[in-house]
């Protein structure tokens, strides 16, 4: 049996989820006077729409990517190019002005953002960088994907959100065997994805002692 690839690491911080795209018809550039030499913002109304991504999903989709580049490097991890699995647990810390009973009787978060939101966003955060032109072949290794070279890769997905004591969210992503269809708990904790003592860890606040960097 072939030995797979994974990883397990923690993002801090409020988990976010994927935001919607802007669709504009004018657009605002630099340019530069011909005779003085001075630059000035322009605007320019297109002929037709543009979609742009949402500029908050954008920086902290940046945010994700630096983390997750830093996590799988320290773990020694190579970017997956084959099928792979993603899992998603969300945590969220509880209202402040929710009652002791209340708190401890809730597991599931319920509220926005949405679960697949988030973990779209995990997921674009793990792609190639999309980028043209001289300068960016400059920056190869910047292009390079983190998680995976594409999110299409991710062949077996999964998201929850809970409510625990420290925000952010504890992210697992492991090679699939292309020959099987059977998903090893060691590799991507089992088809049923179950509360692996990583997760109750988390719960309780105890990231500190599963040697995840929580590093924002």
């Amino acid at each position: 049996m072939p030995v797979l690839h994974s990883a397990t690491f923690w993002i801090p911080g409020t988990p976010q989820g994927q935001g919607r795209p802007q669709i504009t018809t004018r657009i605002r550039y630099w340019c530069r006077d011909a005779f003085t030499g001075e630059k000035r913002l322009e605007s320019k109304l297109l002929e037709h729409p543009i979609v742009r991504p949402n500029p908050k999903t954008s920086v902290e989709a940046k945010r994700v990517r630096k983390i997750a580049r830093d996590a799988m490097a320290r773990l020694g991890v190579s970017r997956i190019e084959g099928p792979a699995f993603l899992g998603v647990t969300a945590v969220f810390v509880a209202p402040p002005s929710w009652s002791r009973a209340k708190r401890e009787a809730s597991i599931w978060h319920t509220d926005t953002p949405d679960a697949t939101n988030i973990l779209k966003l995990v997921e674009d955060a793990g792609n190639r960088q999309q980028r043209r032109g001289e300068w960016a072949r400059a920056l190869e290794e910047e292009l390079a994907g983190v998680l995976w070279d594409d999110d299409q890769q991710a062949a077996v997905v999964c998201a929850r959100k809970v409510y625990g004591r420290q925000e952010g969210e504890l992210v697992t992503v492991a090679e699939l065997d292309p020959r099987s269809l059977e998903l090893r708990p060691a590799d991507c904790q089992g088809v049923s994805w179950p509360v692996t003592d990583q997760v109750r860890a988390v719960l309780v606040g105890g990231e500190e002692q599963m040697g995840l960097e929580a590093t924002a």
